[in-house]
């Protein structure tokens, strides 16, 4: 491999490809940060969830199109949702989580929407 570029390992084929990537967007995770660059939001959603342990349900197909440019460093789910909602005209709402009876959490759910 050369600067600039990644290798794409395909599990069900065995295949590789070398594609050329951001190297600053595909490392910034040992630093601590996320950086979108025109991230859908369907995928900035996956890696929320990751991150912060929560479930994220998008509602309506034209919400996975929308997407964004940034880099969250220390922020909160919450302040990254508000970042979001500033720069589209979405809303959300956050679930709080529920003690079950064998004294163990349900995860967080945020729902995003269109505002209208």
């Amino acid at each position: 491999l050369q600067e600039g570029q990644k290798a794409v390992l395909t599990l069900s084929s065995g295949e590789m490809d070398v594609r050329q990537t951001d190297t600053y967007v595909d490392t910034a995770w040992k630093d601590g940060k996320m950086v979108f660059r025109r991230e859908r939001l369907e995928n900035i959603a996956l890696k929320l969830s990751r991150k912060f342990g929560v479930v994220i349900r998008l509602e309506g197909e034209e919400l996975k199109g929308y997407e964004y440019t940034a880099t969250f460093t220390d922020e909160t789910l919450e302040d990254i949702l508000d970042l979001l909602k500033r720069s589209a005209p979405i809303s959300y709402t956050v679930s709080k989580q529920k003690q079950l009876d064998n004294n163990t959490f349900t995860q967080r759910e945020v729902t995003i929407r269109q505002s209208k």
